[in-house]
């Protein structure tokens, strides 16, 4: 069986014969991909094209007219028809040479040992003499932790979950069943000036056993090849037989904008209410390091996850030009790939072209949790795929177990398929892991207004109005919500004005979809559209809920309303559209 692989701007699905591109995915004839595949195991060789012809055809008597026309066909379907050729090349009397760069092919996809060894990277330590250098540990163990997942059969919990115990250090059993590993990377780290002391030990989980342990003694410059060096130990120590994908790819040489890209991955991290954090530090790690693809794209990623609450438009350039400068450095980053995913979304409502980046996404960080979670959200949860969404974040949750975004993310998922228990329990034990968080507090209130669990919801929104005042967009959204369920006319239209007075404010476009919810509840199709149409040109994200919403409310009889019909059809999530894309989906 061949795995996927890199070509290119491509991603080459060899079993599915596939390539998926930026404009979504196109299918191949089995044997053009099985030339595909056996030119790409020989990059930048000349093949001559009676060897390419056995291979293929392999026992089969064909003249050389069907090769002529399986390359025809391949070099369609990868967009090299021009003159000068930018993937294969033809030389002339031999044979054709691929000259495109391939990444990660190998003959078979390795065998999953018998026991995937589990490892988890607990928050390092920060014994620095001067203040202020714990963001430098808290990067080490993120950037240690994306590494180590990269490794085929090695099991990584995610860092979020890490994190999440870093105040429960001390007992090691406790520990690795709370993140269900069996080996713990534990470390501490002394910064004084430009010296670093690094110490670092793999313990065993069952007994408390040292497998290996290592100090190093360095300068800030060589934190690089420590990260590679101690992930190349880990693996070692664990027997586990790595892929082809260096471990840790070369960031910036510029160490004071890696400082920032750690600060600003370690606030995005720390979610209050409904924004994500870590774009400031960000946008000066590009302003002075302007070739870190990793800050561009982390950094267009950010500003793309707050449509939520700010418009899209208003920061559209900012996010195509920090990503186009990412992808033109690494045409795989991942966070690049997922805010290029999110424009596109905006720009055409190609949902196709959306899979496809989130695909190439996917296939260059198949062990991320929040590559999973937002793949999940940002297209299956929002074409209705209720299915394919539960099976990709319940992936990030194993990865991930004690993440608050990732079980708040599922919870929507299961109330969109009416299994409101299953949705309580994850929303409540998001809120056990960060009783904070601004999704998970909005997914328990959805979830308990769908069982008229209307007590439970008047606790939740004290608990909302005390952390974050009355006026905040999550507050005023659970309580009118709240207020509109119990029916109580009232006050559901005083939060209804205050809403819609708070939109005209400057900054205020995050208040619109609020009426139109409103309206949703109580079976006004035309307010419903008035505001989530208003919400749609101001380009708030909220609105792209709107089809699976109706799906649980009255049974989703709204959907048979014409007028809301249209309002989808603006974002390609009308019937029609819907039916199309889940056929293609089957196929």
């Amino acid at each position: 069986m061949t795995p996927d692989f890199r070509l290119g701007e491509w991603l080459v699905k060899p079993m599915s014969n596939a390539l998926v591109g930026d404009a979504g995915e196109v299918r191949v004839e089995p044997k053009v991909m099985d030339l595909l595949v056996h030119l790409a195991r020989q990059p930048g060789d000349v093949i001559p094209r009676r060897k390419l012809l056995d291979a293929v055809w392999d026992r089969v008597v064909i003249n050389e007219e069907a090769l002529t026309r399986a390359m025809s066909e391949l070099r369609a379907a990868l967009g090299d028809t021009s003159p000068s050729r930018r993937y294969i090349l033809t030389v002339p009397e031999r044979g054709y040479q691929l000259v495109a760069p391939v990444d990660k092919l190998v003959g078979t996809i390795p065998p999953e040992p018998a026991r995937t060894p589990t490892v988890a990277v607990l928050p390092f330590t920060d014994h620095s003499p001067a203040v202020g250098n714990a963001y430098f540990g808290d990067g080490l163990t993120e950037e240690l932790t994306v590494a180590l997942s990269q490794v085929h059969g090695l099991h990584v919990a995610g860092s979020i979950s890490s994190f999440a115990l870093r105040e429960q250090q001390g007992d090691i059993r406790q520990t690795g069943a709370a993140l269900g590993v069996e080996n713990l990377l534990i470390g501490s780290v002394r910064r004084e000036g430009d010296r670093l002391r690094i110490s670092t030990q793999l313990v065993r989980v069952a007994n408390g056993f040292q497998v290996w342990a290592q100090t190093f003694d360095r300068v800030f410059e060589d934190i690089f090849a420590i990260q590679e060096e101690i992930a190349q130990s880990v693996v070692e120590a664990l027997k586990v037989e790595l892929g082809i994908e260096p471990l840790v790819t070369s960031r910036t040489d510029n160490l004071r904008a890696y400082e920032l890209y750690l600060k600003g991955k370690l606030k995005y991290q720390e979610q209050i209410g409904m924004s994500y954090r870590g774009i400031a530090e960000l946008e000066e790690a590009v302003s002075i390091a302007p070739d870190f693809p990793e800050a561009q794209g982390l950094y267009a990623y950010i500003m793309s996850m707050n449509t939520i609450s700010e418009p899209y438009s208003h920061n559209a350039d900012n996010i195509r030009l920090a990503y186009e400068a990412c992808l033109a450095l690494n045409p795989f980053q991942e966070e690049a790939l997922m805010a290029k995913a999110i424009a596109v979304r905006w720009q055409t409502w190609d949902w196709a072209a959306v899979e496809g980046m989130f695909q190439k996404s996917l296939a260059t960080a198949p062990n991320c949790p929040h590559v999973l979670a937002q793949f999940a959200s940002r297209y299956y949860r929002d074409t209705c795929q209720f299915a394919e969404a539960q099976a990709l974040l319940e992936r990030a949750v194993k990865l991930d177990p004690i993440s608050a975004g990732a079980r708040a993310s599922l919870s929507y998922v299961l109330r969109y398929q009416r299994r409101y228990d299953d949705a309580l329990t994850e929303a409540d034990h998001a809120l056990r892991i960060d009783p904070n968080h601004g999704y998970a507090l909005l997914a328990k209130v959805m979830g308990l207004l769908s069982v008229d669990g209307f007590a439970q919801v008047e606790e939740t929104l004290h608990h909302i109005e005390a952390t974050l005042g009355g006026d905040d967009m999550l507050v005023l959204n659970c309580r009118a919500r709240f207020h509109a369920h119990v029916g109580d006319e009232q006050k559901m239209a005083r939060d209804r004005d205050r809403a819609i007075m708070l939109s005209k404010a400057p900054g205020g476009d995050k208040y619109l979809p609020i009426p139109g919810w409103l309206g949703m509840i109580v079976g006004d199709v035309d307010e419903a559209v008035h505001w989530l149409g208003a919400a749609l040109d101001r380009q708030i994200s909220q609105v792209l809920n709107t089809r699976a919403y109706a799906m649980t409310l009255d049974g989703g009889s709204m959907l048979a309303e014409s007028k809301l019909q249209a309002f989808l059809a603006r974002m390609n999530l009308d019937d029609a559209a819907i039916a199309q894309l889940h056929r293609r989906c089957q196929d």
